[in-house]
């Protein structure tokens, strides 16, 4: 009689729980975007009689059913707790912790991507910068896995085999390799992304390299920039980066530190796009969703930072990606313009109309992260 009565209780209980949650589903609002994985989230998928027959409805309702379940964030939290501290893995949806860090698998090595990628650098250069009587750089930004992964036992892409393809695929591009300069300590905890306290090293290395190469013939020794000491300044707000957020388990916050240089003051940075003036550091973003987009307000197609106390008739277009958001800054008091351009949100062939290579140092500086899926990016050329 005691065990029935306690099946009844456990059957009664686990149904309640089921009934409630299923009614929580059909009240609750549905939610468009997730704080903690930055990413948009399902809505309900469009039930026509094509949708069913051809099984989508069902593939889209299941992946909504996913995103919208109560407490979503709770439980995906106990997921991870579990098959981390009880059953012992390692990494979750490829993202893993170690030594203080957390970072996601990128591997295996996609060489045809890679290629694709230098073919596009290449191109570029052909179409703009051969005739332009200025030099072309490249550069490689190696993801945070370089310094976790083969070292913790996780998959590695070969990173000797990506230079050497890129290179092989841009034999117009001079390369400067900043990678001896860089350490997992140079990365932020839960973030892809390198730190911008920590890449002076690098940003000096990047303008050495062209300030000595390409400036013979435009301007005498003495008018090159002096160096400036910059103040160093802490965001009073802590940094989640996105891998925080994805990992599922709480994670400290950590400080995001910027670099104010001199120049600063008269520098106008404008959005090509809109033509609308923008701050090097844009400080309601940096209260947003990603704070590292703080950093020339994230992701824009095409910048101008305009310095008129710099070197006069010294300037730089690059090349970039999120990663050159950041190092951008640190270039401003040795150029009196400097163009940034993301050719994954804006064509090669259209740049003929917004951009003036003629005399201008060009840097393509990418992460290894976009170079392994170049996809993403819009270089090649279309023009009659």
């Amino acid at each position: 009689m005691y065990s029935e009565k306690t099946n009844r209780i456990v059957i009664y209980t686990v149904g309640f729980v089921f009934l409630a949650l299923f009614v929580w589903c059909l009240v609750k609002p549905v939610d468009d975007f997730s704080a903690s994985e930055r990413r948009p989230l399902k809505s309900m998928p469009e039930l026509t009689i094509e949708s069913v027959v051809n099984g989508r409805f069902m593939e889209e309702f299941e992946t909504y059913a996913s995103d919208q379940f109560p407490l979503r964030d709770l439980f995906r939290r106990g997921k991870v707790w579990f098959a981390e501290s009880v059953l012992g893995q390692k990494e979750q949806n490829k993202i893993y912790r170690e030594e203080g860090h957390l970072s996601k698998l990128e591997y295996p090595l996609d060489l045809e991507s890679v290629e694709n990628a230098g073919e596009q650098f290449q191109s570029l250069y052909q179409y703009y910068v051969k005739d332009a009587g200025g030099k072309a750089y490249l550069s490689i930004v190696p993801d945070k896995n370089l310094f976790l992964a083969e070292p913790n036992g996780y998959p590695s892409m070969d990173y000797e085999a990506l230079v050497e393809q890129l290179r092989a695929t841009t034999p117009d591009l001079e390369y400067v390799d900043i990678f001896p300069l860089l350490q997992v300590e140079d990365y932020y905890d839960t973030d892809p992304h390198w730190r911008q306290e920590q890449i002076v090293d690098v940003a000096e290395k990047l303008l050495q390299a062209m300030q000595t190469s390409a400036r013979e013939q435009m301007e005498p020794a003495e008018d090159r920039a002096v160096v400036q000491e910059p103040e160093i300044c802490l965001l009073d707000t802590p940094f989640y980066g996105v891998y925080a957020g994805q990992y599922g388990l709480k994670t400290e916050g950590e400080p995001i530190y910027y670099l104010k240089y001199a120049d600063f003051d008269n520098c106008i940075v404008t959005d090509l796009e809109t033509n609308q003036s923008i701050p090097i550091y844009d400080m309601e973003r940096a209260k947003g969703r990603d704070p590292y987009e703080m950093f020339l307000s994230g992701s824009k197609s095409l910048l101008r930072i305009d310095n008129p106390t710099g070197p006069k008739g010294k300037r730089l277009i690059l090349f970039r990606d999120s990663f050159g958001s950041s190092i951008a800054p640190l270039f401003v008091p040795c150029y009196e313009q400097i163009i940034l351009v993301d050719i994954r949100y804006i064509r090669g062939d259209v740049l003929q109309y917004f951009v003036d290579f003629k005399g201008a140092d060009v840097l393509f500086l990418y992460s290894t992260l976009v170079l392994n899926n170049s996809i993403t990016l819009q270089g090649n050329l279309h023009i009659n």
